[in-house]
């Protein structure tokens, strides 16, 4: 239906991002890229494609991964994701302020993210910033408790 769909109408978007999408669930990632690529040629305002493209490459070309990222946040800033994915690949690549100043923008859109508070408290510990990191602890530590009563709740 894809490749129909790309056959019909060739410079529609959403058919390459699907495909894109399609062939990174089946481990073809060449392939994937290649269509994220056709796709934000034909419109560079996609944040999404930005997203999975960035997602793609953090693992082989970080600075192209964080071309993306941040492109996807240029469209939209309140894009929890990139700025959370942004922020562990700055933290990975031994940018500490960078990586901070990510999951803290991450955190702004979202103050219950877990994974963000955890990873700041990390890079802010790394930073000299003992008392942020131990903060960002007991925030993990009182959401972590609090997520588990509510799940025992639900059990009941």
């Amino acid at each position: 239906m894809l490749f129909r769909s790309i056959e019909l109408s060739p410079r529609e978007v959403r058919p390459h991002n699907g495909l894109a999408e399609l062939y990174e669930q089946l481990g073809r990632l060449d392939s994937a890229r290649e269509q994220y690529r056709r796709s934000l040629q034909m419109d560079p305002w996609q944040p999404s494609a930005h997203y999975n493209l960035a997602n793609l490459l953090a693992n082989t070309d970080a600075a192209a991964a964080e071309r993306h990222y941040r492109a996807c946040l240029q469209i939209d800033p309140s894009h929890v994701r990139a700025w959370t994915n942004l922020a562990n690949l700055l933290l990975h690549q031994g940018d500490v302020r960078g990586a901070i100043e990510a999951y803290t923008q991450a955190l702004q859109q979202d103050p219950n993210l877990l994974e963000a508070l955890q990873n700041r408290a990390v890079a802010l510990g790394a930073n000299g910033d003992r008392v942020g990191a131990r903060r960002d602890y007991e925030s993990v530590l009182r959401l972590a408790t609090s997520a588990h009563r509510e799940i025992g709740r639900a059990h009941v």
